[in-house]
Parts: structure tokens; sequence; C-alpha cells
């Protein structure tokens, strides 16, 4: 099993813009990276009225959309699957995981938090919370991070 990290926070707190800067560094090492990204919403992710969707309303459990370039499974639950299970099902291969969201689910995490976007931190009562990534100078049980700090969180990466 690769390292797996997860990145959590409110809504617009940087998460996506954090997994990227660390998602060009990782590959400028030549780190293999896959990255899950919790997706909050009720509603399928899939596009109404687009192929995949109308086969799967037809009765299709799974969809897939292949091109030279991607792949997209669509596969209808019949309960939600725990990060371990998605981690099993799309880590292979990887040199590392990173997460966005999964706040909620045991495992290494990293919070992006910003005092203009939330009044507090979501997971600071966390054990598995390593840092809290922030320019704000509150007082955390954990390590702060400054928000631009890639080498950091790298190293504290390397530590999984």
């Amino acid at each position: 099993m690769p390292p797996v990290l997860s990145i959590v926070g409110h809504s617009g707190s940087g998460k996506t813009t954090l997994i990227e800067r660390l998602a060009a560094a990782l590959a400028e090492r030549g780190r293999r990276l896959v990255v899950i990204k919790h997706h909050g919403h009720a509603a399928t992710a899939d596009r109404p009225h687009k192929d995949t969707a109308r086969v799967r309303a037809a009765g299709a459990v799974t969809a897939v959309l292949a091109s030279s370039v991607e792949l997209a499974v669509f596969r209808n639950l019949s309960r939600p699957l725990g990060l371990a299970e998605l981690v099993a099902e799309y880590g292979a291969g990887a040199d590392v995981v990173l997460c966005e969201g999964f706040h909620l689910e045991p495992g290494p995490k990293v919070e992006v938090w910003r005092r203009a976007v939330a009044p507090a931190p979501l997971c600071l009562g966390d054990p598995a919370l390593l840092a809290l990534v922030t320019d704000d100078p509150v007082d955390a049980p954990v390590r702060r991070v400054a928000l631009g700090d890639v080498p950091a969180l790298l190293a504290l990466l390397g530590s999984l």
C-alpha cells in the first residue's frame, strides 16, 4: 500500500490548490501520484442526458468512458465506499495517494485552514491530524505549515 494522506478543510480553503502544488512537486521528483477526491454531494457526478448517464439509467451498473487519453468510470454504488476501499481499488501502482476531503475517515490528515473561510479548523481534535496549513498565527496542538510551504509538506509525506 502506498502512503495515503488526506488534505482536508472547509470548502474554499485551498485544498485543491495545495494538492495541485503537491502533485507538481511529486511529479517533478518522478513519483506516481493518485488523487482521490471526495464528492460530498448526493447528486451524481455524471452529466444528465449524456450516454453514460443514459445507459446507467437504463440498467447498467457501470459505464466506462474511454478515449485515447483518459478513462472515466461511473459505477452505481449499493453503499458508500470507505477511503480504504477506494485506495485499494485505485491506488495500485502509486507511490503516493493524496485524498481531498474524507475528514471523517481514519488516517493521516493535513488540514488547510484560513480564518477568512471558516472561524475554526475542522480537525484539531483528531489524533490523525499531522499539520495545520495556514498563514494564521493560531495556537494549534499540531505542526503549523505556511500555505505555500510545499517542501515542508513533502517532508511530512516522506515520514508516512
